[in-house]
């Protein structure tokens, strides 16, 4: 690298770690009683509790549940059916299953539809008791890993309701480990058991929960209360995903990356950026390894980082 380029990446990295620095320190870390009285990323007795208790919302009894119709809608619409983007027809099979899957507008008032948390170790249950029967499951992962058949047993045991599919809550929209969506039965058989793709939708706290949250907080127009933990819960989810920057932050940013040559030299530093964390990622599993032949010297290990 000649020394006029060096010059212009080291201008670029200390532009952005002063913009950074600014920005860290003009920003104070709003009250949140969410995080007050629970960890942040308690799955259970915090998101868990609270999407519950918004999805499950009437303005008054006997009210529909608009909350609900508009997440289930927003699913229906845009999540990701466990396939790749690029196979848009079987996208669109799987979002026509779904939406049959839905009730009608007027059914959203119905006491029938109930809503329920740790149901059978479900995270939370939308069901409709009444005929046509129909269950979704939400299981919902902040940073935990899933359990071996976790996801099948959830799904068969909603065989009852006939109609079910499983939503698959995570901060960023990844897909499930493989061995939680079959049934242990028939191991390494072609034709085990499985959630079928087209019943199993990933949607995310980065994505999909924002601009739903935004709209119950529009509709909670004369509940005070209710916008306030929405607004607050909005936060939460935002820095749990990392998209708690503020705008006037990211668009200097956004600046700083077309000016001159820096367009040439942020390629440069993504493609170091990924050897890096490829040697970090490195490092750590030989110091994992190092620290369990210590401890447990006839330990079998056997891998390969190259």
């Amino acid at each position: 690298m000649d020394s006029e380029r060096l010059q212009a990446c080291e201008k670029l990295l200390s532009q952005a770690y002063l913009s950074y620095v600014r920005h860290e320190e003009g920003r104070r870390e709003p009250f949140n009683l969410f995080t007050v009285l629970r960890s942040e990323s308690d799955e259970v007795n915090l998101h868990s509790r609270f999407l519950a208790a918004l999805l499950d919302h009437r303005k008054a009894p006997g009210e529909p549940r608009e909350n609900l119709k508009d997440f289930l809608r927003t699913v229906a619409e845009h999540g990701a059916f466990a396939y790749e983007l690029s196979d848009r027809k079987r996208i669109e099979k799987a979002r026509e299953c779904f939406k049959k899957l839905l009730p009608k507008d007027s059914d959203f008032a119905s006491d029938s539809i109930r809503i329920e948390r740790e149901s059978n170790y479900i995270d939370i249950l939308i069901a409709n008791d009444a005929e046509p029967k129909w269950a979704i499951a939400i299981e919902n992962k902040i940073w935990a890993g899933d359990q071996p058949q976790q996801l099948w047993r959830y799904y068969d045991s909603l065989a009852e309701h006939g109609n079910r599919a499983m939503l698959y809550l995570t901060p960023d929209g990844h897909k499930p480990e493989e061995d939680s969506v079959y049934d242990e039965d028939r191991e390494g058989s072609e034709d085990r058991d499985r959630v079928p793709e087209d019943r199993l939708c990933l949607i995310s706290y980065k994505s999909t929960l924002p601009p739903w949250l935004k709209r119950c907080q529009e509709r909670a127009y004369a509940e005070p209360s209710l916008r306030e933990a929405i607004e607050q819960y909005l936060s939460l989810a935002r820095k749990l995903t990392g998209t708690d920057r503020t705008e006037e932050y990211m668009k200097g940013l956004k600046e700083l990356c077309v000016q001159g040559d820096n367009p040439r030299l942020i390629h440069d530093l993504a493609e170091a950026l990924v050897s890096a964390k490829i040697d970090l990622l490195s490092g750590l599993c030989e110091s994992i390894e190092k620290t369990l032949r210590e401890r447990i010297p006839d330990l079998p290990l056997n891998h390969d980082l190259s």
